[in-house]
């Protein structure tokens, strides 16, 4: 990982924390439009549903689960919400 990409995941995860779901996703998705991330495909999809949009976090959890099924918070996540 770069630091562009830990600067730019570290303002998400501020605004993310903060309440700021719709700022946060637009930075989540410049990073994974650079490249596949695990862990900002969940926060992308945990984003999305504090937004009630159930619909774009399970296709996030899904990503997550297609490009690493050995781990498991996107399973988790995707059956419990």
């Amino acid at each position: 990982m770069d630091s562009n990409f830990l600067e730019i995941f570290s303002k998400a995860q501020n605004l993310h924390i903060r309440g700021f779901y719709e700022q946060a996703l637009t930075l989540y998705s410049i990073l994974l439009e650079k490249s596949f991330n695990y862990d900002v495909a969940i926060n992308r999809g945990i984003a999305f549903l504090a937004l009630n949009e159930a619909a774009q976090a399970v296709k996030d959890f899904d990503l997550a689960i297609q490009n690493d099924p050995t781990r498991y918070e996107a399973f988790f996540r995707k059956g419990n919400f």
